[in-house]
């Protein structure tokens, strides 16, 4: 669920809506490497080890478009 808060003087004004928004990184997704990432993400949750509050989908596609930058995978993974 998605919450934008919007300040118009002294009222404020907050929305609520289930509606996904794109990111930048759909190219990825689906991929062995978005998903060998997600995985890697979900058992570091699950063991508590980290804590995310940021969208994943930002996370995982900025690791999956950081490692084939950087040459470490290749393109199409």
């Amino acid at each position: 669920m998605i919450s934008v808060a919007i300040k118009f003087g002294l009222m404020a004004l907050k929305i609520k809506t289930n509606k996904v928004m794109n990111h930048p990184y759909v190219q990825y997704e689906d991929t062995f490497l978005w998903n060998t990432i997600k995985d890697a993400i979900g058992q570091l949750k699950t063991n508590k080890d980290i804590e995310i509050i940021t969208n994943e989908k930002y996370i995982i596609g900025f690791l999956c478009k950081s490692l084939q930058d950087n040459g470490l995978i290749p393109k199409g993974n």
